[in-house]
């Protein structure tokens, strides 16, 4: 809802994992449904965690990865320190995320010190 409403910039966000890189549903618009199914090979974290993405479901396409990264921040404020710490595309993505945020609202900005005070 809110990436619709503030004009998430989906160009921008795709531009921190790479020209190369793909989501598989770039590839397969009916991969969401596999991994629903749990009909596609789920890798181990660090697979995922090394190409800018917090889970597998954020493979699936910019929206569930940007929802994959938000119930992170708001829900696992250490987890997040900790992968922003030693995972540099996912620490640009949090900055990109927290950007978009506190453009909306500075009352965000005490989720984000959780995360940023560690």
């Amino acid at each position: 809802m809110l990436m619709e409403k503030y004009s998430f910039d989906e160009i921008g966000w795709r531009n921190i994992l790479g020209k190369d890189f793909k989501y598989e549903s770039d590839k397969n618009p009916f991969y969401f449904i596999a991994v629903l199914e749990r009909d596609v090979e789920i890798k181990e974290e660090e697979y995922y965690f090394k190409r800018g993405l917090v889970s597998y479901y954020g493979e699936t396409g910019v929206e569930n990865d940007y929802n994959e990264y938000v119930g992170m921040i708001f829900s696992e404020p250490e987890k997040m320190r900790s992968l922003i710490s030693e995972y540099p595309k996912i620490k640009e993505k949090y900055a990109y995320i927290k950007s978009f945020y506190l453009s909306i609202d500075e009352g965000f900005k005490p989720s984000f010190d959780k995360i940023d005070a560690g």
